[in-house]
């Protein structure tokens, strides 16, 4: 069970951007991933038990209560950029949408020392979600951007050793900037955009709303039970999202 949230602050709070991040684990990742990332404009790290309490103030300000539903249900697009908790079964791909969907998209993009313009229409940004759990209540958590783009279409997609017929648009998968870790319950994976707003970063994780600019942080949290009944208070972890009190 993952539970999925975002925060979002606006983007002249550098103070309390930086903050969050002075609290979060960066180094669980490798020298080498971290710098393909900040080229692109994206920042990642672990986040312990405890939330940062300026990270906390910012999930407490957006919409209370998570969508409890499998990945197999009914995508709607403004519904899956709320809190959800989603059960994810091992290795199965499920999406992660982080914008809404636009006329025209431009992605810039740093690979390899060379920065490429990529123009989308129909475009919407999102992660491919897969967990992997463990027989010790740890998972391997695995967060990989994306970007669907075009008119819908019929595709063929592998599932459960067939090939069956999936309506879909076509994806563009930034495979260099995929994450993986290692979550013990309880523990969040934490992604968002570079202090210096660009590239991947920029178009992923800063939105306009009333004529503001937000940064929005992107939170994946393992909540592992033994137990049947997954939602008892006393047997799952605290919500990301928890209405005020």
């Amino acid at each position: 069970m993952l539970e999925v949230a975002f925060a979002r602050l606006p983007l002249s709070d550098e103070a309390a951007y930086g903050g969050i991040w002075s609290e979060v684990d960066e180094q669980h990742f490798s020298t080498e991933l971290r710098r393909q990332m900040a080229a692109n404009g994206l920042r990642c790290g672990i986040v312990g038990m405890q939330l940062p309490v300026q990270l906390k103030e910012a999930l407490d300000a957006s919409e209370p209560g998570a969508a409890e539903r499998g990945e197999d249900s009914a995508a709607d697009p403004e519904l899956d950029r709320a809190p959800r908790r989603i059960q994810c079964r091992s290795g199965q791909r499920a999406k992660v949408l982080v914008t809404k969907q636009l006329d025209m998209f431009s992605l810039l993009l740093k690979e390899d020392g060379y920065t490429r313009g990529h123009l989308f229409s129909q475009a919407q940004c999102l992660f491919g979600l897969k967990a992997y759990p463990l027989g010790d209540g740890r998972a391997k958590i695995e967060l990989t951007p994306e970007v669907e783009h075009g008119e819908m279409k019929t595709q063929f997609v592998g599932r459960d050793g067939s090939v069956m017929p999936q309506l879909g648009q076509d994806r563009v998968v930034l495979d260099k900037l995929r994450l993986s870790a290692m979550l013990a319950p309880g523990h969040v994976l934490m992604i968002s955009g570079t202090p210096d707003v660009k590239g991947v970063g920029s178009s992923f994780f800063t939105e306009t709303d009333s004529g503001t600019t937000y940064r929005r942080i992107l939170l994946v949290r393992l909540a592992v039970t033994q137990y049947d009944d997954l939602f008892a208070p006393d047997q799952i972890v605290t919500p990301l999202a928890t209405p005020g009190e």
